[in-house]
């Protein structure tokens, strides 16, 4: 489909025979397609050298990096660290810890951000939002709620071309209630906006506040989002989650994600339920994150 549609040169990495038994058994062409093996991968001096960089003081010998470097997952990270690859899509058949242990093992935090997290793009009609974080951190302090919301903020203009508005949500809304999660996330916006000034948000907000131009009246009328929110910033994952997953099912939003964010470079995760559709809309993502 990516190269049918011109979108992608796609190079898979894993076993060829393995891809050509699959391809010829789904009727699958090639055409078009690299297929690199991670254990020829893991033969070539440069990348060993460049993942003993990557890995200072951890990893023994050249025959350890060799054989971290034969896992799919790993000689994929170092293909996109070496800038052979522009994004990586993973998941289909690993689990998630397995591919966000390989992207940390080969890719670095972005420039200003110590926290990888995840969004969520949700589609609903002409609307497009971004939900953060629904799948990584489950209880994130206040710089990590910050690094959170401007990771989704960059994604938000680079794959959607919106300029984002930030809203971090709570069940109060400036000062109705009081708990230490709502201090938390006041917290986490007021270091937001000291930091970056140039993205309007606002925090603590409860949804309708940060949705509903008439509600945002009413309850945080001197809020610089108005109740226009774009990027929803969710106080921990049990929110996040159930959040998104209502969205979905109640409002039929189109839920795309959790797409991986944090790194220097996109390296996105898939659910191992996922889909041919799946992988391409992902893939897609990633193309734009690059």
């Amino acid at each position: 489909m990516l190269v049918s549609k011109g979108i992608a040169f796609p190079v898979l990495v894993a076993d060829p025979a393995k891809v050509a038994r699959v391809a010829s058994e789904h009727g699958c062409f090639l055409h078009g397609i690299d297929i690199i093996d991670p254990v020829e991968c893991a033969n070539r001096p440069e990348l060993l050298r460049a993942f003993m960089d990557v890995r200072p003081g951890r990893i023994a010998s050249v025959d350890e990096a060799r054989q971290r470097c034969a896992s799919p997952l790993v000689a994929a990270g170092m293909l996109l660290h070496m800038n052979d690859v522009d994004a990586v899509v993973a998941g289909s058949t690993s689990s998630t810890s397995d591919v966000l242990r390989a992207a940390l093992a080969t890719i670095p935090l972005a420039a200003g951000v110590s926290t990888l997290s995840s969004y969520f793009l949700m589609i609903l009609g002409d609307k497009v939002m971004a939900y953060a974080d629904c799948a990584v951190v489950p209880e994130p302090d206040v710089a990590q709620l910050c690094d959170i919301a401007y990771s989704t903020c960059v994604n938000v203009r680079r794959v959607a071309e919106l300029e984002p508005r930030a809203a971090f949500l709570s069940f109060s809304t400036k000062g109705s209630a009081d708990s230490a999660s709502v201090q938390r996330v006041r917290e986490a916006a007021r270091t937001f906006c000291e930091r970056y000034p140039e993205i309007p948000a606002d925090g603590e907000l409860q949804a309708d506040a940060a949705l509903v131009p008439a509600v945002a009246e009413r309850k945080a009328p001197h809020s610089a989002l108005r109740g226009d929110a774009n990027v929803l910033v969710f106080p921990n994952l049990d929110a996040g989650n159930i959040g998104y997953k209502l969205t979905e099912r109640l409002a039929g939003a189109v839920a795309l994600g959790p797409i991986v964010q944090g790194l220097s470079k996109p390296y996105c995760d898939l659910s191992r339920g996922c889909s041919a559709d799946d992988i391409v809309h992902v893939s897609c993502i990633a193309i734009l994150m690059a």
